[in-house]
């Protein structure tokens, strides 16, 4: 049921974003929302949230390599705190 009310919703609020918007926007709020219901706990939520403040702050980058540092910073953060978060567990 969810499923189904989920993807008539994103089929009528597809039909009330101007044209010119594009493709690309649909596919990045579709991958947004994958991305937020991979978020299950505080370190994964935290490592989203850097990531894509470091993909804003890098976006000048040549070659697109904002996402390279977003990935880089978010996993570097992840290996930091993931010990610890054990630890607390």
């Amino acid at each position: 049921l969810f499923w189904q009310v989920s993807g008539l919703t994103g089929v009528f609020a597809g039909h009330a974003l101007p044209a010119r918007w594009g493709l690309e926007f649909a596919g990045t709020l579709a991958l947004l929302v994958l991305t937020c219901s991979l978020v299950t706990g505080k370190l994964r939520g935290l490592s989203a949230l850097l990531a894509g403040a470091t993909a804003l702050l890098a976006a000048n980058l040549p070659w697109k390599l904002s996402i390279v540092a977003a990935v880089a910073v978010s996993v570097a953060l992840c290996l930091m705190l993931e010990p610890r978060e054990d630890r607390h567990a």
